[in-house]
């Protein structure tokens, strides 16, 4: 169906209008063969078994992705094969390997596909990137993709809840003429409740800078800048860490999440505080501008996508990874957080806003996210989803679950490398900002801003959007 989304009209296909039957119908005679056991995998592989198609699993037998399928009841013989023996099976060949792993199998995988074949991907990576991946699905073969907007654990959860995740979808190559709705197919069998058209560039540029940016890197690096400002103002690491992250995750994030920017303002404006919050908000949305305009160009011109090949292809990823996340988690911010959360028995705090200012710079982060995807050709939906839907519906239930560094635990390696490396120059740029403006936090007048600074408005396409969410469907 069209819908007008902030003045655009986009392509959404919902589960009203192809519905599971349909799915099942159109893929009655396909098997899915799930390359992978990681991130996706499991949501993915678990989801389609459980709506009735018929899925193997291909993973690399004594790794702990292998384990972890056996765990999940997949049986060796019967659904759950060494790679290169689950493509040969699969006429839909659903490649959720890390982008390395990818980039390493694709010679022994290509030479398994057959005419007729859809090459499946949940990132648009691969394709687009195929300069420094070299994967080049050979002609016979239909090229799609869906990428559900959120980590691959999400996938799965929502899907037991009765929810699901809305998902991207592109068709790269159509040989068969059949490839369009393989891919709803397959969109509507994981769980999408709505798909939203997109392209394998736009998917996979909007990811890698979102990621680098305000879904990871960048709250990580607001959420240390606003607990070393209160720090330096003398409060506790507890009380700094409550009205720091915990202001982000338990209440912050959520509000937004609920209604949009306009849930922050009434709060703020009863309490006297708008003010404290639009100058926050105009001077975090104006601070990042530049860095943003450097990271989408490092993301365009393919330096992140190599950076993240490289790190990813290391033997020792996992050993500097887990080195990584330990010395985040030692770190004493993130230490008060995990005593935070042991002894604190209503992490919602009412839903009270304690830091006025970092709602402002939250809203502002988001707000020159969503401008920069728009300015840049992105759809609003895709603008919006990147920025809002994935932080507040997906991420953040992961952060406030153990804090960042378990965040980053369950996001692919790409996201891993590319928020560790971008994370902290956010945080360089950042801190000086907070402390700049020091002597307004917690105070503030009511400066002369124009509300509606987004061109289309990213808090109209929210009220849009908050409506597609897939919980909406339930049953």
């Amino acid at each position: 169906m069209k819908m007008n989304i902030g003045g655009i009209e986009e392509e959404v296909v919902t589960r009203s209008e192809f519905p599971l039957e349909r799915a099942r119908a159109v893929l009655k005679d396909e098997t899915i063969a799930i390359m992978g056991y990681g991130s996706q995998g499991p949501g993915q592989s678990l989801n389609l078994k459980d709506n009735g198609f018929k899925v193997v699993v291909g993973q690399r037998e004594g790794t702990a992705s292998y384990q972890k399928a056996l765990e999940d009841g997949w049986e060796p013989g019967r659904n759950l094969f060494p790679i290169e023996e689950a493509a040969r099976r699969g006429t839909i060949v659903a490649n959720l390997l890390s982008d390395a792993g990818q980039a390493l199998t694709w010679e022994s995988l290509e030479k398994c596909l057959e005419s007729g074949n859809a090459s499946y991907f949940s990132h648009g990576f691969p394709i687009h990137f195929s300069a420094y991946t070299n994967i080049v699905p050979p002609s016979f073969v239909d090229v799609v993709m869906v990428a559900p907007k959120g980590a691959g654990p999400s996938v799965r959860s929502n899907f037991l809840d009765g929810s699901g995740i809305n998902s991207s979808y592109a068709v790269e190559r159509d040989h068969t003429k059949r490839a369009l709705d393989r891919t709803l197919a397959m969109g509507i069998g994981i769980g999408s409740g709505f798909l939203f058209g997109s392209t394998f560039r736009n998917e996979v540029v909007s990811d890698h800078v979102g990621e680098r940016a305000f879904l990871l890197g960048e709250l990580w690096a607001i959420a240390e800048a606003a607990y070393e400002t209160l720090r330096n103002r003398k409060h506790y690491p507890n009380e700094a860490f409550i009205n720091s992250s915990e202001q982000i995750t338990q209440v912050i994030l959520p509000l937004i999440g609920k209604g949009g920017v306009a849930e922050i303002y009434t709060r703020a404006q009863d309490a006297g505080e708008l003010g404290t919050v639009l100058i926050y908000q105009d001077a975090v949305r104006e601070a990042t501008k530049p860095i943003l305009e450097e990271l989408y160009r490092s993301v365009t011109e393919g330096k992140e996508a190599q950076i993240a090949l490289v790190s990813n292809s290391d033997p020792r990823y996992r050993e500097n990874l887990t080195d990584q996340l330990g010395r985040i988690e030692g770190s004493e911010m993130w230490m008060a957080g995990k005593e935070v959360r042991d002894k604190v028995p209503d992490r919602t705090y009412g839903f009270k806003i304690t830091n006025w200012g970092l709602a402002g710079a939250i809203i502002g982060a988001m707000e020159a996210q969503y401008q920069l995807f728009i300015d840049k050709g992105h759809k609003p939906s895709e603008a919006f989803n990147e920025t809002v839907e994935e932080a507040t519906q997906s991420l953040n239930p992961f952060y406030q679950r153990r804090g960042m560094a378990h965040l980053l635990s369950v996001c692919s390696t790409t996201a891993q490398v590319g928020a560790l490396e971008w994370g902290p120059k956010f945080k360089r740029l950042l801190v000086p900002k907070f402390k700049d403006l020091d002597t307004s936090y917690g105070t503030g007048g009511i400066p002369s801003l124009d509300f509606s600074v987004t061109k289309p408005s990213m808090w109209e396409v929210g009220k849009v959007l908050r409506n597609l969410r897939p919980e909406y469907q339930k049953g």
